[in-house]
């Protein structure tokens, strides 16, 4: 579970180091040609989704911030599913990364509640 939690703390924290460099270098560039910048929306909440999901990784002791990121890691599942349609690679990507996180998520429940994991 150890190795597991690790490798999605470093995937995520890439993820959204990754996305934050795309961000500040997209919108430059986009103003380099006169186009308008991208809304507040599109730049925030996938910003704060990855943020509880990096931060569930990090404090998975507490209850109530593994399950906001459940409901966040539900959303991102039915994104990557609607991605698919367009990319598979992407949209694939996502999955697996949800499906990696999810495991981790149930691994972690069993372990607070002392239940042995098959």
């Amino acid at each position: 579970m150890n190795a597991l939690r690790w490798f999605l703390l470093i995937v995520t924290a890439l993820g959204l180091a990754g996305f934050l460099g795309l961000v500040v270098l997209g919108e430059g560039f986009r103003r380099s040609f006169g186009a308008s910048g991208n809304g507040a929306l599109k730049i925030t909440v996938p910003a704060l989704v990855m943020l509880l999901l990096l931060l569930s990784l990090l404090l998975p002791g507490h209850r109530w911030i593994g399950n906001c990121a459940a409901i966040a890691a539900l959303v991102v599942a039915c994104g990557s599913v609607w991605v698919m349609r367009e990319s598979s690679f992407v949209g694939l990507t996502g999955i697996l990364y949800v499906a990696a996180w999810f495991a981790f998520y149930w691994m972690s429940a069993h372990a607070r509640s002392g239940s042995p994991t098959p």
